[in-house]
């Protein structure tokens, strides 16, 4: 969530306003020269298996198959060496929902940063620990579920869960959901 045309406010996580979203990276970032964005979804095929295979790695306690996957992938920078790499990852399948963000590099820049997500009146929000302190530099070696640079949540109803369990190491590309 980058401020491309002034309608984000750069007040932070919590919020308590009236809609949910996620925030990978939520500056005040003019990047309207200097980025990349990419999306794609998918509904077959390899990216479901390796859903599938994440989210219950991350979640045994459920018995999830993905059936809709939705990746977006932001470069900030030059495209063969972008100064921040990151990629927020939706994953669906029956009643389950989930969300990935996943972290490369992050350029040290001089604008106030935050990770997170927050819900509706904030009744659910989540910062990503150092991700507003200047350290979001960092955001790639961190996570939630012992993959450096990946930080997975439950989506449900009512809540959003922040605690998964460990899971195995990632590929070189960032979060391996190759766009």
């Amino acid at each position: 969530s980058t401020n491309l045309n002034q309608h984000l406010d750069p007040n932070y996580n919590p919020t308590r306003g009236a809609e949910d979203f996620i925030a990978a990276l939520w500056s005040d970032l003019d990047d309207y020269y200097s980025c990349f964005f990419s999306y794609q979804q998918y509904t077959n095929g390899s990216v479901l298996t390796r859903a599938t295979h994440d989210i219950n790695q991350y979640f045994p306690q459920m018995n999830f198959t993905a059936s809709w996957v939705f990746v977006v992938t932001w470069k900030y920078g030059p495209q063969q060496n972008p100064a921040i790499l990151l990629q927020v990852v939706l994953i669906s399948g029956g009643d389950l929902s989930f969300f990935l963000m996943n972290y490369g590099d992050c350029a040290t820049i001089s604008e106030q940063m935050e990770a997170g997500y927050d819900t509706i009146n904030s009744i659910y929000h989540f910062v990503i620990p150092d991700s507003t302190n200047g350290n979001y530099q960092n955001l790639k070696n961190t996570t939630n579920v012992n993959v450096p640079g990946r930080w997975a949540f439950i989506a449900g109803n009512e809540s959003v869960t922040t605690t998964p369990t460990t899971t195995f190491p990632s590929g070189n590309n960032v979060g391996n959901y190759v766009v």
